[in-house]
C-alpha cells in the first residue's frame, strides 16, 4: 500500500518533510507559511477519501502513534475522486490518495488526474538540504525504501484445503498477479523476468 500527497498546479511548494506532515495532522503547522516563509497561500487545508478507508488508518498508525484524532482543518471527502477535485480547486490544499489513481500511464482518466495537481516528493532527512535529499511515489523509491508512505500488504491463507482463497492467492503471488501490482504503480513483492525481442 503506497498513499502519494498532492496539491494544486499553482501551489509552488512541493517538497515536505515526513516531520512537517506529522506536525500539520496534529494541528502544530496550519499555515504555509509554517511551511514556507514566502508563501502566500495562508491556512493549510488537508483532505483524504473518507473515515473510515486504509488512508485514515495509515496515518494514523504510522504517523500519529494510533491516534485517530486529526486537527480541524483534515477533513474527509467521499473518494478519491473527490480529494483531486478539491485540490484541483483550492490552492491551499493537500490531498492523500492511492498511489494508483495517479500512476497508470495507460489510463486516460488517470492521466487526466495527473494534469490537474501536482504530486508532493517526501523527505525523511531532518533538516534537508539538497533536492535528491527528497522522493517521490514511484516504484524505484518504494523499491530502494526511501519513500516513506508506504507499507508491505500481506495475504494470510487459513484454508485447510486448496479452495478459492488459495488459487486467489496463488493467482496474486505470480507472474500475472504481480504484473497487475506493477501496473497498478505498486512495488511488486516478487520477482519476473520480461523477455524483450529485439530486432
Amino acid at each position: 500500500m503506497t498513499l502519494a500527497l498532492i496539491v494544486n498546479r499553482e501551489n509552488a511548494d512541493t517538497l515536505l518533510q515526513l516531520d512537517q506532515l506529522k506536525q500539520i495532522l496534529a494541528g502544530k503547522i496550519s499555515d504555509w507559511k509554517d511551511i514556507h516563509p514566502n508563501s502566500t497561500l495562508g491556512k493549510l487545508s488537508f483532505v483524504f477519501d473518507n473515515n473510515g478507508s486504509s488512508t485514515v488508518r495509515f496515518l494514523s498508525d504510522s504517523l500519529m502513534d494510533g491516534s485517530m484524532h486529526f486537527t480541524d482543518f483534515c477533513f474527509a471527502a467521499k473518494s478519491n475522486a473527490q480529494v483531486i477535485d478539491y485540490v484541483e480547486q483550492n490552492k491551499n490544499a493537500i490531498g492523500v490518495i492511492g498511489v494508483n489513481w495517479i500512476s497508470d500511464r495507460d489510463d486516460p482518466m488517470m492521466l487526466s488526474f495527473s494534469k490537474r495537481i501536482k504530486v508532493v516528493w517526501i523527505s525523511t532527512v531532518k533538516d534537508p538540504v539538497y533536492p535528491d535529499h527528497y522522493f517521490g511515489p514511484f516504484q524505484a523509491y518504494m523499491y530502494t525504501g526511501d519513500y516513506p508512505l508506504k507499507r508491505e500488504v500481506y495475504m494470510i491463507n487459513r484454508e485447510g484445503r486448496n479452495g478459492l482463497g488459495t488459487g486467489f492467492v496463488s493467482f496474486f503471488a505470480g507472474e500475472q498477479g504481480q504484473r497487475i501490482v506493477r501496473l497498478s504503480g505498486l512495488l511488486p513483492s516478487s520477482p519476473y523476468t520480461r523477455d524483450i525481442k529485439l530486432n
